[in-house]
């Protein structure tokens, strides 16, 4: 995982305005799971902690999980 400028994440958000649109949130096994099994991707390996759920708001995610010692980048919602 490598962290992305901020101005990545800039959308407008109405009349004229810009705005950031980043959201980081903590996520579970169960949806971990879930996206994959709804939207394929590659399989994420045995989970047994939290993974970070990375979104562009209103737009598409992705779910990192670190798997021994190496950020794995897997399905979220688009």
């Amino acid at each position: 995982m490598s962290p992305s400028p901020d101005r990545a994440w800039l959308q407008g958000v109405g009349e004229g305005e810009i705005g950031y649109s980043r959201a980081i949130t903590t996520i579970g096994r169960d949806y971990i799971l879930r996206m994959h099994r709804a939207l394929g991707g590659p399989a994420p390996p045995p989970v047994d902690h939290e993974g970070i759920a990375e979104a562009f708001v209103e737009k598409a995610s992705v779910v990192w999980y670190c798997h021994e010692g190496e950020w794995l980048e897997l399905s979220g919602m688009d």
